[in-house]
């Protein structure tokens, strides 16, 4: 009993944590480890680009 109540727990703590998360799969990674400005840049202009929609880079956390 005890050891399914931490089971649900840590689950419901993990779906918390990744509320605000997307996932993106497809994105080619790049060799040289950009920082997380230019990578967050790539989105943007990729988002931009191929959803018809209008976002900045400070729309991201």
């Amino acid at each position: 009993m005890e050891s399914m109540q931490h089971d649900e727990f840590a689950n419901a703590t993990e779906q918390y944590s990744r509320r605000n998360n997307l996932r993106i799969t497809g994105v080619p990674e790049d060799q040289d480890r950009q920082s997380s400005e230019s990578v967050t840049n790539k989105f943007v202009t990729l988002v931009n680009t191929h959803l018809g929609t209008s976002i900045v880079p400070n729309d991201i956390d």
